[in-house]
């Protein structure tokens, strides 16, 4: 490890979740790092540890100088975190700042993709751009674009118009409005709605609305997987329910179709409770393996959302990485007959959501459309 003095960014805070100005689900002591230069967005809860572990480095320090204090090997944490751009070397922290800023002003970019005006950015990224846009007739778009060239991004935006295109007439997915390949950006409709997120942590929903949100998302997603489309990156945030309570499916950047032969750059994106047990990789902090998505991926985190949506709680956790991965590879997640307001679940939903959770990738459903035919005959 070379003898580099590494800094903790002043632009990064760790927070208790009951300090924000918002409402969360999380525990008031649960500690959040946020990011001060975009919006104060929460990067990811962490522990008491990797709180005390960064705060080593509020000063300008080497590696080996706080690899003394610890009697545990923290290499791989360590380098975790400087590929997070967590820690940086001093010096660097400034030139990074500016990249979080992102070098353009966004009201101006959003003239030079048409006659816009820009409201909001969507997303926390710093080379894929999401945001919101008005048009003179107060309608409202979302362009997703590149802010420097990166090739698997370019890939990603690529394929994502390729996937909306394929599902256009289906209505369960945004509409491509334009799409310029040369200066690397997507013009989309904008979805009004609620994310299923949301929708199930501040809505009271009974087993009746639980079990129709339920049905639309397994129709949702046997549509994408009847016209040959694997998602690649399904969690709750990734659904909108909108005022009619109808299903719409967000962000194809990691979806690929089957059909494509040209796949070698292609990875499967993911919020780590979704993750299936055959790529999670235990032995570094975070992350899992990269590996090309398929039908069964997309069904086991189908599995974890209907977990989540019936029961209001993950199948799997763990107070560290390598003990939540030993969780999901080894322990049956419990399913309680009732929900947490007591009210039965059919036990349709229940079976369907265990055979969709199996370890085994091959002993899942191997489609959403297979899912679709078993509630309906279970």
């Amino acid at each position: 490890m070379e003898l580099v003095d590494y800094i903790f960014p002043s632009y990064y805070y760790i927070v208790k979740a009951g300090d924000l100005f918002y409402k969360t689900p999380l525990e008031n002591s649960t500690l959040i790092l946020i990011n001060t230069l975009d919006n104060n967005v929460p990067v990811y809860t962490i522990n008491k540890s990797i709180a005390e572990f960064l705060s080593e480095f509020r000063k300008p320090c080497s590696f080996k100088h706080v690899q003394a204090k610890y009697s545990w090997d923290i290499e791989i944490f360590f380098n975790e975190m400087v590929t997070r751009r967590y820690l940086l070397p001093f010096g660097n922290e400034i030139k990074d700042s500016r990249k979080f800023l992102h070098c353009k002003d966004l009201k101006q970019i959003s003239k030079e993709f048409g006659d816009y005006t820009f409201i909001q950015k969507l997303n926390d990224k710093d080379v894929i751009n999401v945001i919101e846009v008005e048009d003179q007739n107060c309608n409202k778009y979302v362009i997703k674009y590149l802010e420097y060239n990166h090739s698997f991004y370019e890939k990603s935006l690529h394929s994502e118009y390729l996937s909306l295109k394929i599902l256009e007439s289906f209505k369960i997915a945004p509409r491509v409005i334009k799409f310029d390949e040369k200066n690397k950006y997507l013009v989309m409709e904008y979805i009004h709605g609620e994310s299923l997120l949301d929708y199930i942590r501040y809505r009271s929903l009974n087993i009746d609305k639980k079990s129709r949100v339920a049905d639309r998302i397994i129709a949702c997603m046997a549509l994408l997987h009847e016209r040959g489309v694997v998602h690649g990156d399904i969690h709750a945030r990734q659904f909108i329910i909108d005022h009619n309570g109808f299903v719409f499916l967000l962000d194809f950047g990691y979806s690929y179709l089957k059909e494509q032969t040209d796949i070698v750059n292609i990875v499967c994106g993911g919020i780590y409770n979704y993750i299936e047990p055959e790529n999670l990789e235990p032995n570094v902090f975070h992350k899992y393996n990269n590996y090309i998505p398929s039908f069964t991926c997309d069904v086991y985190r189908i599995g974890v959302l209907l977990y989540y949506l019936f029961w209001e709680r993950f199948p799997f956790d763990g107070y560290t990485w390598k003990g939540f991965c030993a969780n999901v590879k080894n322990i049956e997640p419990q399913f309680d007959p009732f929900t947490k307001n007591g009210e039965q679940i059919p036990d349709k939903y229940i079976n369907l959501i265990k055979i969709c959770l199996s370890k085994n990738s091959c002993s899942r459903p191997e489609s959403a459309i297979m899912m679709d035919k078993m509630i309906n005959c279970l």
